[in-house]
């Protein structure tokens, strides 16, 4: 894993599991893919506990983090649907040794990320072919998937 600038922890947590990476943010492609590790929420008794355990993994430190909640945000607390977390962003900041935390609903940041994708990232449905955006283009997109709670 070669990284050119700090690192941000980003993660996608779940009622079930808790996906962490490490990101660049200097780079086209931010997300470094052999990063990736998965976690059951199960087997930690917080947020901040299971970003811990990543982070000693993979043998990394980060300042900064993007978490992705299944789940209400409000203001400084994220609740996971299905699964008793509740997330404070400060604590678990202060626990991280965090200068930033970004605490977000899982859509949203689906919503955001849409203008990284490459064109092997897509799946074409339909008629129209894909023209890949760049961050800050105004463009129109729908974010649809199945998460927590389907069926």
């Amino acid at each position: 894993m070669t990284l050119q600038n700090p690192p941000v922890l980003v993660a996608d947590i779940g009622g079930t599991n808790a996906r962490f990476a490490l990101a660049d943010t200097g780079l086209d492609a931010p997300l470094q893919q052999d990063s990736i590790r998965e976690f059951a929420v199960a087997e930690f008794p917080s947020l901040g506990e299971a970003a811990q355990h990543y982070l000693e993994q993979v043998g990394a430190q980060a300042k900064r983090g993007v978490f992705a909640v299944a789940g209400r945000v409000d203001g400084d607390e994220a609740r996971i649907t299905n699964h008793p977390w509740v997330i404070s962003r400060s604590r678990t900041a202060h626990m991280l040794g965090f200068d930033e935390l970004h605490l977000i609903n899982d859509f949203a940041a689906q919503a955001m990320a849409i203008s990284l994708l490459q064109p092997q990232d897509v799946v074409q449905v339909g008629g129209a072919a894909w023209v890949p955006g760049k961050p800050g283009q105004p463009r129109n997109y729908a974010v649809i998937g199945p998460g927590t709670g389907l069926g």
